[in-house]
């Protein structure tokens, strides 16, 4: 947060665990729903992009491929916004350690390639459509939302491996989608 010059604002938190006491897990809730509210508002202004991490974590497994499963935040605010592209972005080699990532821009970037791999747009419009009078949508649809959007993130990383390879337009294992956009 402080690093992205605020811009990473307002931030979800992690939940507390089970052993925590009720109050603090009652106030995460409650500032996760305000912040949740809020990414909704911004995205719902026309030009707004917002990027979301959906496991709600790092991911501090051996294989970074391994994508764990999202929350269903993501699906809520994909879901709440309304007419929205879900873009897939899959980033491979960035270092846990933010202080490792600024050396390795300085002294060896060349050696520590960072991807940036961008999938196909996430249609999560059939579920949208499903919408209750109200116009809400049960923890189940926010859940079916973000499992789509987890599917093609998946999709996207096990992928990863050949979109990169060669690196440009007709080399071996190079893969052009033309945007829905």
């Amino acid at each position: 947060y402080v690093f992205s010059g605020m811009a990473i604002s307002p931030p979800i938190l992690n939940t507390p665990s089970d052993q925590a006491v009720h109050e603090s897990r009652h106030n995460a809730k409650v500032w996760n729903d305000y912040a949740v509210q809020r990414i909704v508002s911004e995205l719902k202004m026309p030009g707004s992009v917002c990027g979301v991490f959906p496991e709600g974590t790092r991911n501090h497994s051996e294989d970074l491929h391994n994508i764990l499963p999202c929350k269903g935040g993501v699906g809520k605010i994909a879901l709440e916004v309304g007419k929205v592209h879900v873009i897939p972005v899959f980033i491979h080699g960035v270092e846990d350690s933010f202080w490792d990532l600024i050396k390795f821009n300085f002294t060896d970037a060349a050696r520590k390639p960072i991807d940036v791999v961008f999938g196909a747009h996430v249609d999560v419009s059939e579920i949208a459509a499903r919408a209750g009078p109200d116009g809400t949508f049960t923890e189940a649809q926010e859940l079916a939302a973000a499992t789509r959007i987890t599917d093609a993130l998946r999709a996207l990383a096990k992928d990863h491996p050949a979109l990169v390879t060669g690196g440009g337009v007709g080399a071996p294992g190079y893969q052009y989608q033309e945007s829905p956009l």
